[in-house]
């Protein structure tokens, strides 16, 4: 696959957010995008992928907090179909894939534009810090991150919740497998990379994630279910059928 010409980041960024039943969160997510500076230079695409409950009420409720705002309604169910539809309705050079439960601190953008600047064709990750403060999900974090920084130089592991990518890049692998149904945005990142992306993972800046998964599945039972999935796809290659690696997302974490 040819390798894309180098591009910084010096424009503007679509931040893409898939939505499945997140009325409890959403509301808290672009209520920290809000405060973001520079907002003539921030998108705002909400995917609503079906969503049961109140998702689409509460983002109307935002829209006029933003210079750049779209609520879609994508139909075919899935987080990478969501993920997908965002990023062709998106305006900017730059999309920032970001989960429902993500929230940044108000000079966030701010600072990751500083940061990489200078970073051609970069896919990057942040450390996401847990919400809530609890010593043993901070624990859990650190050790999670430390792994992915560790072993970055040699398999870089994208991660949906955080995923900045420049637009051309992405158009050019054809964007998240569809088909896949666990460790989409890592295949997708091995893609990029050998499209001639930058992988790089920053602890600072950081964003905020909520614990709901930790609470779900437990810290051995997710650190287990990504730890099957990452050999599987290394052995075996992507994840097709959910019979033995269920992560569904939305409506079963309406806690």
């Amino acid at each position: 696959m040819p390798t894309i010409p180098p591009k910084t980041f010096s424009e503007g960024v679509s931040i893409i957010i898939p939505a499945y039943n997140e009325e409890k969160y959403i509301g808290k997510v672009l209520k920290c995008l809000s405060l973001q500076a520079d907002q003539h230079l921030i998108e705002i695409i909400v995917v609503d992928n079906n969503s049961q409950d109140r998702t689409a009420e509460e983002v109307q409720n935002w829209k006029n907090c933003f210079k750049n705002f779209k609520l879609i309604c994508e139909t075919r169910q899935g987080i990478s179909q969501a993920r997908n539809r965002g990023a062709r309705e998106s305006k900017f050079e730059y999309l920032l894939f970001l989960d429902s439960d993500i929230f940044l601190p108000p000079d966030f953008l701010t600072k990751f534009r500083k940061k990489i600047r200078d970073t051609p064709n970069l896919i990057c990750l942040v450390l996401h810090l847990p919400e809530l403060f609890n010593i043993l999900d901070f624990l859990w974090v650190l050790w999670m991150f430390s792994f992915v920084t560790l072993v970055q130089k040699w398999d870089p592991l994208c991660c949906g919740s955080f995923m900045f990518v420049p637009k051309n890049l992405f158009e050019k692998v054809g964007g998240f497998n569809e088909k896949i149904v666990l460790g989409e945005d890592v295949e997708c990142g091995w893609r990029l990379t050998k499209a001639g992306g930058s992988y790089r993972i920053f602890w600072s800046p950081y964003v905020f994630a909520s614990p709901r998964r930790l609470r779900q599945k437990g810290r051995f039972g997710l650190f287990l279910l990504w730890a099957r999935g990452y050999f599987h796809m290394h052995l075996k290659g992507p994840i097709y059928a959910t019979s033995h690696f269920y992560y569904p997302y939305g409506i079963h974490l309406g806690d």
